[in-house]
């Protein structure tokens, strides 16, 4: 479903790594609400890479399934995701000569004319969601939840609904990119969608992939294929020591984001085990973040091994730079704002981006990312 969960080695929990582009979770009836209607007390969940872009309908089937259902989405910075598709199809793209540069800058300028998906349609689209959306509430706090159903679905038929032409719509595609690599990172849009589409902002949890990621939040390596440092050395005890806090740090953030979609869930309060936090990739990360997030870059070279989803077959003049991440990055940043909004969060992905762009890849990928 292309967009936010990962690909290519690195933001995301496992999976295919073109696959795991908008990650979208949705999670049918929460337990509170299955005891509630004399059902059995437990939380039943599916989930699928293509739901959250693929069709308009598909929020509204779980919604008619059952109106309990609750949505946990989880994307990824726009650029690496972006990226990410495009190494994972590069057979396509490199056939036809076309640059990750050409094709995501070209579609960019495209998405950003009022008459598609620009600005503002976006801000349209938000003042819409708001109004619909406080009225619904307003309906439902007088009991009249049938009524707050229907102004959300009423807000969703309206004919300038910028939803149908985010789905529907073909503004903004670029010839030979049908995988729409740079639509698919408009979160902002399919996020609203969903919220209206299961009955308000309390039915979708917004997650950054990254906090569900020990590596992409503590540079501090893999204890078990890093050794000790030598205690006779003053200056790499005090790295270590370091690197301890960060990782705490890093565990925290990792376990407040799963606290949060335990405690959305309705679920009992749940402690992880942080050994079951940490992939299971025996490495440094303190030599591979660049790479697992904007890997095969203009200073990264060939790695990646060339098979499929490693981009390692990618020309260099074909292959992501730091100009057109910069470009691409400041197409994104309101529709990225937008999102934060909705996710009650600020993921701080200019930020990420300026880190990895603002100097060399290389000064980078030394310094660790983000």
């Amino acid at each position: 479903g292309g967009g936010g969960g990962g690909g290519g080695g690195g933001g995301a929990p496992p999976g295919n790594a073109g696959e795991r582009g908008n990650k979208a979770s949705a999670g049918a009836a929460a337990a509170a609400a299955a005891g509630a209607a004399g059902g059995d007390p437990f939380l039943s969940a599916d989930g699928s890479v293509g739901y959250l872009f693929e069709s308009a309908a598909t929020p509204r089937w779980i919604f008619l399934d059952n109106p309990s259902a609750r949505a946990v989405i989880v994307v990824r910075e726009p650029v690496a995701r972006a990226w990410s598709d495009y190494r994972y199809r590069a057979h396509a793209y490199v056939s036809h000569r076309l640059s990750f540069a050409k094709v995501t800058l070209e579609a960019a300028a495209r998405l950003a004319a009022d008459s598609c998906l620009g600005p503002r349609a976006l801000q349209g689209t938000l003042r819409q969601a708001r109004e619909a959306e406080a009225a619904a509430a307003q309906a439902r706090g007088a009991g009249r939840h049938a009524e707050a159903g229907e102004i959300l679905s009423r807000a969703m038929r309206g004919g300038a609904w910028p939803s149908d032409r985010f789905y529907l719509s073909d503004c903004g595609r670029v010839d030979q990119d049908a995988n729409e690599l740079v639509k698919r990172s408009l979160y902002a849009f399919m996020v609203l969608h969903w919220r209206l589409a299961l009955g308000g902002p309390g039915k979708v949890l917004v997650l950054d992939a990254q906090s569900l990621d020990l590596d992409q939040v503590t540079t501090r390596p893999n204890p078990k294929a890093t050794p000790k440092a030598d205690p006779g050395n003053a200056a790499a005890a005090e790295e270590e020591k370091e690197e301890e806090k960060e990782e705490e740090l890093g565990y925290r953030l990792v376990e407040a984001a799963l606290a949060r979609v335990v405690d959305f869930a309705q679920l009992c309060p749940h402690a992880f085990e942080r050994e079951h936090l940490r992939a299971k990739r025996n490495v440094d990360r303190r030599e591979v973040k660049v790479k697992q997030l904007y890997r095969n870059t203009e200073a990264t070279g060939a790695e990646g091994g060339g098979g499929q989803g490693s981009g390692g077959g990618i020309p260099a003049n074909l292959r992501i730079g730091s100009w057109a991440a910069t470009k691409l990055g400041e197409f994104f940043e309101p529709y990225d704002r937008a999102l934060y909004e909705l996710a009650g969060l600020d993921f701080q992905w200019a930020r990420q981006r300026a880190r990895a762009w603002g100097r060399t890849s290389s000064e980078a990928r030394i310094r660790g990312f983000p």
